[in-house]
C-alpha cells in the first residue's frame, strides 16, 4: 500500500504543483560544503567522511537537477493509518523540495526494508517497489543516481538542522552502490 500512496502523491504533485526555481542538491551540497550555508552546516557535515563527500559532490555535479516535487520525510510516523492499518493520509511535509521521486522510494526501502542489522527484507522491497512502478513506471536501472540524489538531500537537510541522518547514512555515502544494488535486486522483475 505504502508503493502506490507514494505513487499516488508523486503523481498528483506533478500534475498539480507548479515548480519553482529552487536550487539543485549539488548547489546546495556545495554551498553547505564550503561554509556558504547555515552556521550549523559545517558540524554536520564535518562529521562524515571526507572522500565520500568528495565524490557525491563530483557525482551530484553530473546529474541534470530533477523538477519533481518529493515528499523528503518519508517514515513511520509521516503517515496516519486507520484501525485497518490502512493509509488514511500523509503528513509532515516539512522537507517537501523539487528532486528526484524515488528518494521517497529510498526513504521508504531504508524505514521499512532494512532491519536495524542492515539485512534487506527482499520481499517487503519487491512488494514497495512494484506497487510503486503499478502506477508511476520506469525502465532501466534508475537507483545508482536517485540513491546520489537521495544522500545529497539528507546530508543539505541534516546540514540545515531540519533532519537527522538516516541510521547506516555514512555506510550508504562511503558505499552508495551497496544501497542501490539492493534496490536494484528488489526491483528486478
Amino acid at each position: 500500500q505504502l508503493g502506490l500512496w507514494l505513487a499516488w502523491l508523486h503523481r498528483m504533485a506533478a500534475e498539480q504543483l507548479e515548480p519553482g526555481a529552487v536550487p539543485s542538491a549539488f548547489q546546495q551540497l556545495h554551498q553547505a560544503l564550503t561554509g556558504e550555508g547555515p552556521p550549523s552546516a559545517a558540524q554536520a557535515v564535518a562529521r562524515l567522511p571526507g572522500p565520500a563527500l568528495t565524490r557525491l559532490r563530483e557525482e551530484l555535479a553530473d546529474i541534470e537537477p530533477a523538477r519533481l516535487f518529493v515528499h523528503g520525510d518519508v517514515q513511520p510516523a509521516a503517515f496516519l493509518l486507520n484501525p485497518d492499518r490502512q493509509i488514511v493520509t500523509v503528513v509532515d511535509w516539512a522537507l517537501l523540495h523539487q528532486g528526484d521521486p524515488l528518494e521517497d522510494v529510498i526513504d521508504a526501502f531504508c524505514h521499512w526494508c532494512i532491519g536495524v542489522d542492515g539485512v534487506v527484507n527482499a520481499d517487503l522491497g519487491r512488494v514497495l517497489i512494484e506497487s510503486y512502478r503499478s502506477l508511476r513506471p520506469f525502465e532501466g536501472d534508475p537507483w545508482p543516481e536517485a540513491v546520489v540524489l537521495w544522500c545529497g538531500q539528507h546530508i543539505v537537510d541534516a546540514a540545515a538542522g531540519r533532519r537527522l541522518l538516516p541510521r547506516k547514512f555514512a555506510s550508504y555515502l562511503e558505499d552508495p552502490a551497496s544501497l542501490a544494488g539492493a534496490l536494484q535486486m528488489c526491483a528486478a522483475r
